[in-house]
């Protein structure tokens, strides 16, 4: 629909995956206190509108267009 909305936060499985985000401060994927996290937990799958990546892997999703097909 039009978003989710979330006061303290959202909780996940397997990383992040949506068609955009936009948060006001940091996003974080893969915190795991026992054991190091698999490299899907770390991925953000979405196209960062606002907020700063403080802890996980940016991916382009699948069906954003190329850097080199976006125009000024």
């Amino acid at each position: 629909g039009s978003g989710i909305e979330a006061g303290s936060g959202i909780e996940a499985g397997e990383g992040i995956k949506a068609k955009t985000l936009s948060v006001r401060l940091r996003i974080f994927a893969g915190l795991v206190a026992w054991r190091l996290p698999r490299p899907e937990e770390l991925e953000i799958r979405a196209k960062i509108l606002n907020g700063t990546v403080a802890h996980g892997i940016a991916v382009e999703p699948d069906d954003a267009p190329a850097a080199d097909e976006v125009s000024a």
